[in-house]
């Protein structure tokens, strides 16, 4: 079972032996150490690299492909209401 079909299942006996199952699962899972991440409060200033300005495409081209544009923007739908 995956963890996507978990979380659309009913509470009761059955399905809870599953969830335990896929616990159990993830518990024994064998997992290797992994590099830290970078925390960018402890980094410096002189650690990042310099901003290099480089040639883009132009904005018309930009919106060639566009599904909805304005000549100046994609339109795009409401997301946020």
């Amino acid at each position: 079972m995956e963890l996507e079909e978990l979380g659309k299942l009913k509470h009761n006996d059955k399905n809870m032996d599953a969830i335990l199952k896929f616990v159990s699962q993830v518990q024994n899972a064998k997992i290797k150490k992994t590099q830290d991440h970078v925390n960018m409060a402890v980094v410096g200033i002189a650690d990042l690299r310099e901003d290099i300005v480089e040639p883009s495409i132009s904005q018309k081209e930009a919106l060639a492909n566009a599904k909805k544009q304005d000549g100046k923007y994609f339109i795009v739908p409401q997301v946020v209401e």
